[in-house]
């Protein structure tokens, strides 16, 4: 399964927060880049691309489901 994951999506709005989990899935000492989407950085573990947005919108659609979660839909 792990070779069908394009990244790894994290939904953190709290710098602080994003931070310590950049460290621990990134290392201390491994860069960290802004763009529109977010915040950019590269798993030590696996060397997927790690993305934190700031809201669960930032997400692209075409991600593949999670499972065990649905995304809500904001139109009634």
């Amino acid at each position: 399964m792990a070779h069908s994951i394009d990244a790894i999506y994290m939904v953190e709005a709290s710098p602080e927060l994003r931070m310590a989990q950049k460290n621990l899935l990134c290392g201390e000492d491994a860069p960290m880049s802004e763009s529109k989407v977010g915040y950019h950085s590269i798993c030590k573990y696996t060397s997927l691309p790690v993305v934190w947005t700031e809201t669960i919108k930032s997400i692209p659609i075409s991600a593949p489901p999670v499972p065990g979660f649905e995304r809500c839909s904001t139109s009634h």
